[in-house]
């Protein structure tokens, strides 16, 4: 999986590469716009895939609120989704906070989930936005005996 950056106004947000945890100074690969779809990879059946999501205040000046955020999983009966760790309520000016998610290898299949959060600075300004985006990820069958994964 290659790192993806997200960037929209005052707000950043970046997929850190293969990682369950935030480390600084992700590499800028691709933007995620709203409304996009980021391509969260491929696990297998009892197995686990994690991206952690990097938030970055691209504000100098003024610190900003990370408020509303949720994971929409669209087939509530099959909820493969887990928020491992949620963004704090406020992100410094120049800051960065992180988000991560697993999917979970249930069962075989492809699926997609909504994340939305919105971007507040204080005082407010233009750039504050509702930003959302979804996540698809697909679960394959366990290989056979001998075969990698």
């Amino acid at each position: 999986m290659r790192p993806w950056i997200a960037l929209l106004l005052g707000v950043m947000i970046s997929s850190v590469a293969n990682a369950a945890t935030c480390p600084p100074g992700a590499v800028i690969a691709q933007e995620i716009k709203i409304g996009s779809t980021f391509p969260f990879g491929t696990t297998y059946v009892d197995s686990q895939l994690t991206q952690s999501f990097k938030l970055v205040n691209k504000d100098q000046g003024r610190p900003m609120s990370i408020t509303n955020f949720f994971v929409d999983v669209m087939d509530l009966n099959n909820n493969p989704w887990t928020v491992n760790e949620r963004p704090s309520g406020s992100i410094p000016p120049g800051g960065e906070d992180c988000f991560t998610i697993t999917l979970i290898g249930m069962k075989e299949g492809v699926y997609k989930a909504g994340i939305s959060l919105n971007a507040d600075t204080d005082p407010p300004s233009e750039e504050d936005t509702f930003f959302t985006f979804d996540v698809r990820g697909e679960v394959l069958a366990k290989p056979k005996d001998g075969a990698d994964q």
